[in-house]
């Protein structure tokens, strides 16, 4: 009897931890949380000078693996940046009207990494990779098209 209400006991502390331990993560942003940019038209036209767009898909499986990051950049990040999303299927245009100006890519995949300065698409980078990449330099000083 008394294994009987150890194990009880300890089903029950177990759960009250597992409570504590499931609210002490933060499950609260979500794609809905952010600001998204509908037609591709838009993207060069928000307000703030400088911003990044990130281009996703519902249904990507890249796009999920890396969502938690992403949303927690758009959340805060050290530049500051705004940060717009943009769901692929439901973005209104063409996606080859936006063009990295450097190196000619055109939206091609999700996900997608966009920098956008003075109205111009600065950057643009493609993947599950280069989008980590991406907002980590941002993170840490070291992307090249932060500068002015």
């Amino acid at each position: 009897m008394k294994y009987l209400i150890y194990g009880f006991g300890g089903i029950f502390i177990a759960l009250i931890a597992s409570v504590f331990i499931f609210n002490a993560v933060d499950d609260s942003l979500d794609y809905d949380s952010f600001k998204h940019i509908s037609s591709y038209e838009e993207f060069p036209q928000m307000p703030e000078e400088t911003y990044v767009i990130y281009w996703y898909g519902e249904n990507c499986g890249y796009c999920t693996q890396i969502k938690v990051d992403v949303l927690e950049f758009a959340d805060s990040n050290q530049a500051d940046l705004k940060v717009y999303l943009s769901e692929s299927s439901s973005t209104a245009g063409s996606p080859s009207s936006v063009l990295d100006p450097f190196d000619g890519i055109t939206l091609t995949g999700t996900p997608t990494m966009i920098f956008v300065r003075n109205n111009v698409v600065i950057d643009l980078q493609v993947g599950s990779d280069k989008v980590l990449l991406m907002m980590e330099q941002i993170n840490n000083g070291t992307y090249p098209f932060l500068a002015n």
